[in-house]
């Protein structure tokens, strides 16, 4: 029985969303993101389903790369923002066995979805990301780690989340990145030390480390 990685999550304000009339195309960039991301690895083989319009749930094949999945999420919503609202998503991330995995992500079950639900459970209004895995003592250490992640993911600006989300997606250089975003390589370079992702990857390398481990 192997480990899987489950992201449950729902949009954040979705009521103020929803009257601005964005929703489609809110769940539209959901659906889309997912795809980019098995696009760049057709091994990855990451699943969603939507529930009740605000609520998902993300099935990752590989848990080593949950976190990334999540943050990734999290920037496709800021990056593409409208009606006057921020897009954002509360996101509880579990590490664990996957023992009951059918084609419905509602109706499997195991340590995992376990995980991921105690994790978003602990969100509050200032916290967006949580991390829980069976080993009580790397969960400890990811709860202050995440934290400061949170908060410097939930800063970025759109113009910002516009920049990130293809260097995560593609890790293209800097002067492709560019090219791929339309702006110079100094202003891409200024928008990406500002927005301390430097600070991100090491922390979800510190995550990745420890779950080889």
């Amino acid at each position: 029985m192997s480990c899987i990685g489950v992201i449950t999550g729902d949009i954040v304000n979705s009521t103020e969303i929803l009257k601005s009339g964005n929703r489609e195309k809110l769940l539209e960039v959901l659906k889309n993101t997912v795809k980019e991301i098995n696009s760049t690895n057709q091994t990855h083989d990451i699943k969603m389903e939507i529930y009740r319009g605000d609520s998902f749930q993300i099935v990752v094949k590989y848990p080593v790369i949950a976190l990334k999945v999540a943050i990734i999420i999290r920037v496709a919503l800021i990056a593409n923002s409208e009606g006057g609202s921020r897009w954002d998503a509360r996101l509880g991330i579990g590490i664990g066995e996957g023992e009951f995995i059918v084609d419905s992500i509602a109706e499997s079950d195991g340590e995992a979805f376990h995980k991921s639900g105690q994790a978003f459970d602990t969100l509050d209004r200032s916290s967006r990301m949580a991390v829980y895995t069976p080993d009580d003592d790397f969960s400890n250490e990811l709860s202050v780690s995440t934290a400061f992640a949170d908060d410097i993911i939930t800063n970025w600006t759109e113009t910002q989340a516009a920049v990130i989300y293809p260097f995560m997606l593609k890790s293209p250089t800097q002067k492709d990145l560019a090219e791929m975003v339309g702006k110079s390589p100094q202003v891409v370079s200024k928008l990406l030390s500002a927005s301390k992702l430097l600070l991100i990857s090491n922390y979800e390398k510190r995550y990745q480390y420890k779950l080889d481990q």
